[in-house]
């Protein structure tokens, strides 16, 4: 077998490779093991296709992601970092338990590991030659310590659209083959997603049983709130709201800023009047960068969506826009009446809040979630756009 994006298992040929691929495949048989590399956090994955049944199986899927030190990036923790290589080797032995069984056979073609990178990652270690220079020597570190393991890293990063409509290839999945029964009748037919990261936020829409409409913005719930690199995406002139908005919040005034600075601390109280003014950002950014409005339908919310309306106590619950809006709104004002540390998660609850009230008709519906039981089983799977991939990649789905 041949791991994703290398050709030979020689450490020769890997070494005169680059280890960032452009495409990912994974054949039926084999176990995808994927590490969703995101702007404040990691998750760590395992997909397989369950011999004698064809049930999708999804490991880790449940356990807590790793958070990075405050304040930092993935590159900060592992890229850049000295000890980077050894952390993230340790990291991967415990949580793919590979000390007890190695992912290959000695002799045999190392497995992949395949190392996804999305929200920041992308502008920091994909845009740039020295960003790209500074992964392909990490990974080339990291591989030197896990080929004992019979495993080999290799870098992908899924445009912000792919990303998008991975999850929505999960979301039908899920709903075809999971637990959640939706209402008949005309307009309550599945529309589309809601997802948000990090560093940015999307909405997809279903155009027909094969295609579909992938609309993001960038922002995510951690824009206000961490320092970043000042990006024509955000701060472009040919959006001037945006613009306005974000060198108000993010850069106190100054126009000629090359870093943004957090509106408020992650784990401190908030200032009111810049929750209202990352609110009015989020929606210049909606307006400027064309997400679509007024839609009908059945939407299901997934990622920072879900996580929103956890905390908002409405989570599994299919709820009309404006009761999902108001109930969003209730949590978040509580928060601020409390001065409670909640920094990210008020963030948060205004992200989604503003994308929520833009996208989706007063007549729209929305269901927020995360675990979803499989008919014919115990299986339980995540609508994550890493099952997308998955599914995709490994020929599940078209």
């Amino acid at each position: 077998r041949t791991p994703c994006g290398v050709a030979s298992a020689t450490a020769g040929v890997r070494a005169r490779m680059s280890l960032i691929v452009e495409t990912i495949t994974w054949s039926s048989t084999e176990i995808a093991r994927v590490l969703d590399v995101g702007s404040g956090e990691m998750g760590f994955y395992t997909y397989r296709v369950e011999e004698g049944t064809g049930c999708v199986i999804a490991g880790n899927a449940l356990e807590p992601k790793l958070k990075y030190n405050k304040g930092q990036t993935f590159a900060d923790n592992f890229v850049d970092n000295p000890q980077g290589p050894e952390l993230l080797r340790r990291e991967v032995e415990q949580r793919f338990k590979l000390a007890s069984a190695p992912a290959s056979a000695p002799g045999a073609a190392p497995a992949s590991v395949v190392m996804c990178l999305t929200g920041a990652n992308r502008q920091i270690l994909r845009d740039n030659d020295d960003g790209r220079a500074r992964l392909e020597a990490f990974l080339k570190k990291l591989n030197e310590m896990i080929l004992d393991f019979g495993l080999v890293c290799t870098a992908f990063f899924p445009s912000g659209a792919q990303e998008a409509m991975f999850e929505l290839c999960a979301t039908k999945f899920v709903l075809e083959h999971g637990d959640l029964e939706l209402p008949k009748g005309e307009g309550n037919g599945f529309t589309g997603t809601l997802s948000a990261g990090s560093g940015s936020s999307q909405a997809t829409l279903c155009q027909d049983s094969d295609s579909s409409q992938v609309h993001s913005i960038p922002v995510g719930n951690r824009t206000p709130v961490v320092s970043m690199t000042v990006s024509k995406e955000l701060f472009g002139e040919d959006r001037p709201q945006s613009r306005a908005k974000a060198i108000a919040l993010l850069c106190a005034g100054a126009e000629n800023a090359e870093e943004t600075q957090p509106a408020w601390k992650e784990d401190d109280a908030v200032d009111p009047s810049r929750v209202e003014l990352w609110g009015e950002l989020v929606k210049a950014c909606c307006v400027e960068h064309g997400l679509p409005t007024e839609q009908r339908g059945i939407f299901v919310g997934i990622s920072a969506v879900f996580y929103a309306a956890t905390e908002a106590g409405c989570a599994g619950v299919l709820l009309g826009r404006d009761d999902f809006m108001t109930r969003l709104d209730r949590r978040c004002a509580e928060l601020l009446a409390s001065a409670e540390p909640k920094g990210r998660v008020i963030s948060n609850l205004v992200l989604i809040r503003s994308i929520a009230g833009f996208v989706l008709h007063s007549s729209a519906q929305i269901v927020c979630k995360r675990t979803w039981k499989m008919s014919g089983g115990d299986t339980e799977l995540l609508a994550t756009w890493t099952l997308g991939l998955f599914l995709t990649r490994a020929g599940i789905v078209a």
